[in-house]
């Protein structure tokens, strides 16, 4: 009750501090609150923070440091309307901006994210952001300098633009939305675990697949039976046809901008069943297939990220597959976010100041 109070307090500090400055953060440090306001807000908190700390951030878009390093968590307003989000200079792209992670128990969460680059991190949990590109390749020539690889990773309830981070040691993605396994994930991985998602097309080598919705390129399984023989573990997942192959990006309603989306729907397609390329064993187990339509009914919004999931589709085990199984899936983040505020400019005459603030809780 106390850590609620104390988070309820950052925030209708950083409100106060964002209708006066614009772009606040809050740094809790045990009993104690420290504001800071502006772009450089967050540097500001960053650099104060210790061991611990909880650093709460208004929507706006932050000047970011160069690296996360310290064992803090980072809460935002989350990634859709009044999103919080981060750029180096005030003219780059939220979308292009690279978060590098190196350190043990970094939390981030309720962030609008452009690449996040894990380097070496160890209990790192990423819960309630939009990621573009997720990164953490260890064989990648091309990005030898950071080579380090991270253990026991959770990403949880997050929407993932292109994962390439799977080189880790207890990699976890559960009850989130992946719009594709980049095709760089052919290293070595151990215990990667991808459970309750809505994920697309390619999937990965050496990685286990659990209660997911997974999307397929077209009818045929040949855009993706080169991949089928690395290892995978498949239970209890329904995968679904309808898709084809494009190489475009791709906005949704609410302006997000995917990054290489690469199927779209085909109208003629939605109600293709794919078949199957390999029976059934003791590794591919209780899997089922179906169609794009039955998956997400027929609705006229073709985008898969935002089609109203019919949630009760249940795999072999009578258990919901896909993001709202499992524990769920919400926009929110855990702490209450800030849809409306009405902070007066002036005190009233027994120098009070009237604070209206509006919020939406994870539930």
């Amino acid at each position: 009750m106390k850590k609620t109070i104390l988070l309820m307090v950052a925030l209708i500090a950083t409100t106060l501090c964002a209708n006066a400055q614009g772009q606040s953060a809050t740094l809790q440090q045990g009993d104690n609150l420290t504001a800071f306001y502006g772009k450089d807000a967050f540097v500001q908190a960053y650099g104060a923070a210790k061991k611990g700390a909880v650093i709460t951030l208004s929507a706006g878009t932050f000047t970011k440091v160069d690296s996360i390093m310290k064992e803090i968590s980072i809460i935002g307003n989350g990634y859709k309307g009044e999103k919080t989000a981060f750029s180096e200079t005030s003219g780059e792209s939220t979308d292009s901006t690279q978060i590098i992670l190196i350190g043990d128990n970094i939390t981030l969460e309720g962030l609008y994210l452009g690449r996040v680059r894990i380097r070496k991190t160890n209990n790192l949990k990423i819960t309630h952001c939009y990621i573009k590109i997720l990164w953490g390749v260890t064989s990648n020539s091309n990005n030898t300098q950071f080579g380090d690889i991270h253990k026991n990773t959770i990403v949880d309830q997050c929407i993932i633009g292109s994962d390439v981070a799977t080189s880790g040691e207890n990699y976890c993605i559960k009850n989130s939305i992946i719009n594709g396994f980049n095709r760089v994930n052919k290293s070595a991985t151990t215990n990667t675990c991808i459970m309750n998602c809505l994920c697309f097309g390619r999937l990965i080598p050496n990685a286990i697949f659990k209660n997911c919705l997974i999307g397929l390129y077209k009818a045929s399984y040949t855009d993706w039976g080169a991949d089928w023989s690395s290892n995978q573990e498949c239970y209890n997942n329904v995968f679904f046809g309808g898709l084809v192959w494009h190489n475009v990006s791709q906005t949704l309603q609410d302006g997000t901008q995917f990054y290489n989306l690469y199927q779209t729907i085909d109208p003629e397609m939605r109600w293709v069943t794919p078949e199957w390329a390999t029976e059934e064993s003791q590794t591919f187990k209780g899997n089922t297939i179906t169609s794009y339509d039955a998956v997400f009914g027929e609705s006229d919004n073709e985008n898969p990220l935002l089609a109203p999931i019919i949630t009760t589709i249940k795999g072999d085990d009578g258990k919901v597959v896909g993001p709202y199984g499992g524990t769920g899936f919400s926009e929110n983040p855990s702490i209450p976010r800030i849809v409306e505020s009405n902070i007066d400019s002036y005190t009233d005459a027994d120098g009070k100041l009237n604070v209206k603030v509006k919020v939406e809780v994870n539930n």
